[in-house]
């Protein structure tokens, strides 16, 4: 829901529902609209647990770049084909 722009009052109208990715790119599995991540060297989309108390598949980790701090996403696809740095850059 978003504020409505104008008026006095606060009005909330609904916004546009978002839908889950598509199936994992590592695993080929169904995915949820909130655990997963974007792999930030080969762009694929995979399972990541955001909450690990849930028992949600892992298709990959979090990392940081030791230079800049930043968080980024790797697959495992990725991570098993040995150390890389992030295409995309902070």
């Amino acid at each position: 829901m978003a504020p409505a722009k104008g008026g006095d009052a606060l009005t909330v109208e609904p916004t546009e529902e978002k839908t889950p990715p598509a199936d994992c790119d590592v695993c080929d599995e169904a995915m949820d609209l909130h655990h997963n991540a974007t792999c930030a060297f080969c762009g694929r989309v995979f399972h990541l647990t955001w909450d690990t108390r849930l028992e949600i598949r892992d298709c990959g980790r979090f990392d940081i770049d030791d230079q800049s701090l930043a968080l980024y996403f790797t697959c495992n696809r990725c991570v098993e084909s040995g150390p890389q740095r992030p295409a995309q850059p902070f």
